[in-house]
């Protein structure tokens, strides 16, 4: 028989390993546009070629592909999964969120919040077309640490 000292340091590890992860979640941020600098225009083929050379190296899948918007999603370990429209033309091009399973997505006290990754997954990609493609921004690659709160 364990002795009380050892039973209770047993039970209270137990008990702390039963408890549920809390979750953070964090304001949900749209990468800002990937435009050309200096506004020149290129062929909208061109916008679309490196958004997709930047969703297949990344891990993304194409989900949906028609004239002026990639629909694209980043599956981990078929756990989390994000779903984004990346639309564009001739001037750039902008991802938009759409969809995710397991990623908390909600609305709270007025905004989008989610899990800080997708803002990672996301500025990841934005920041792979932008350096196939030309930009005049720089994509952001996390929320603002006072955006985050715990659940």
């Amino acid at each position: 028989m364990p002795s009380a000292p050892r039973f209770a340091l047993a039970m209270l590890v137990v008990a702390s390993t039963a408890m549920p992860v809390q979750a953070r979640d964090t304001a949900m941020i749209n990468p800002v546009p990937v435009a050309l600098a200096g506004g020149q225009a290129q062929p909208a083929a061109q916008a679309r070629q490196a958004m997709l050379e930047a969703a297949t190296t990344r891990g993304w899948t194409v989900v949906d592909d028609k004239p002026g918007e990639l629909v694209l999603r980043f599956n981990k370990a078929n756990k989390h999964s994000a779903t984004v429209a990346a639309r564009y033309d001739a001037s750039g091009m902008q991802i938009h969120y759409v969809d995710s399973v397991n990623l908390n997505q909600k609305v709270k006290d007025g905004f989008a919040v989610i899990h800080p990754t997708y803002n990672i997954w996301v500025a990841d990609l934005a920041r792979g077309a932008a350096a196939l493609y030309g930009r005049s921004g720089v994509p952001p690659t996390a929320a603002p640490p006072a955006a985050s709160a715990a659940r």
